[in-house]
């Protein structure tokens, strides 16, 4: 990629976006590992608004933000630049992706060559940590490169409005309506939403501004996730997650928003705050890395907020502890000849 200069609200979301994802696998990791009946319909019920306020829309943003730089026809971008970028990726699944694993194997009690068969197994099933997800789709993005960057650069905004508006019915309400109503609407398009927010991050970067009707429709976003995902836990005692997956037309509403609100305020030069300008640097492998510490704190040794600390200071410790050792971790690693390319 051509040297570019660097886009100071992006930097600024690689920060936020990444204590975010932190945040989100501190609290949804206890849901994940219990039931609403178990933990209580109340703290279900505020763990998924924080969830829902302060970070479903993280992973939605770092999808566009590769988008808005990689399909910059303004960058370089050639057949070695291509190979370099796919293979970064899946080295970092089968270093990252087996790893974990071997983990998820291992706190079941199987270990030994049969637990690195398995191993392999479920990392090319797509049966690795869940978080993981990201860098499975990452890769199908950057296959599309050749094809998605001459698209864009030839296209007018209409047509990419177009096209973006073909991928929200076809990636973001058919998934959505299938979730909700418990029906398979036939897929017309065999791809998930990740290719929806590649496109519109370039979108939203280069051709729209914040506007009332924009905050408006993201408030409207995040206020029906709130009411649908509490509607199940109170009613149903369900987590409600099709409210608040990425491929929700309510979580494209909202992430929208807080992407341009971004896009608008967050024009300060990062180097200017040493704390978010480091986190920026390591953003990538505090996402990849910090499930380890959440994973052994609540699998492995069984912590949970009600049956230790106050769960207020229970959540911030292991928030602060997870972020912090995945950041060391990330800056450790990179000393290694050769990691520093990868993370």
């Amino acid at each position: 990629m051509g040297k570019c200069e660097k886009v100071q609200y992006f930097e600024w979301f690689r920060t936020i976006a990444a204590m975010a994802v932190v945040l989100l696998h501190v609290f949804h990791g206890i849901l994940a590992t219990t039931t609403v009946d178990k933990v209580g319909v109340s703290v279900a019920a505020i763990y998924s608004a924080i969830e829902i306020i302060f970070t479903r829309w993280a992973v939605p943003i770092f999808f566009m933000i590769s988008g808005a730089l990689l399909l910059d026809p303004r960058r370089r971008f050639d057949g070695k630049k291509y190979l370099t970028y796919i293979i970064r990726m899946l080295v970092v699944l089968l270093i990252f992706g087996l790893t974990y694993c071997l983990i998820e194997l291992f706190f079941d009690g199987e270990t030994g060559l049969p637990a690195l068969r398995d191993a392999l197994f479920n990392l090319f099933a797509d049966k690795s940590w869940a978080h993981m997800w990201y860098i499975y789709a990452l890769i199908g993005l950057y296959l599309w490169l050749p094809i998605l960057r001459p698209y864009v650069k030839e296209s007018s905004r209409r047509m990419q409005g177009a096209i973006l508006l073909a991928l929200f019915i076809c990636t973001i309400c058919f998934y959505s309506i299938n979730r909700l109503l418990h029906i398979k609407i036939f897929n017309f398009m065999l791809v998930d939403c990740s290719l929806f927010y590649f496109l519109f991050g370039y979108y939203l970067h280069h051709y729209i501004k914040v506007n009332k009707a924009i905050i408006g429709l993201g408030l409207a976003g995040v206020g029906i996730q709130l009411f649908g995902t509490l509607h199940k836990i109170i009613i149903h005692h369900t987590l409600g997650m099709s409210f608040y997956v990425p491929a929700s037309p309510f979580v494209v509403a909202y992430s929208m928003m807080i992407f341009l609100l971004g896009k608008k305020y967050l024009t300060k030069p990062i180097k200017e705050s040493p704390i978010a300008f480091h986190i920026a640097k390591l953003s990538f492998g505090i996402y990849l890395i910090h499930p380890v510490f959440i994973n052994i704190f609540y699998k492995k040794l069984g912590w949970f907020p009600y049956n230790h600390l106050c769960p207020v200071i229970f959540e911030l410790l292991i928030f602060i502890v997870s972020l912090v050792s995945s950041a060391l971790l990330t800056a450790i690693l990179k000393q290694i000849p050769g990691m520093k390319k990868i993370l």
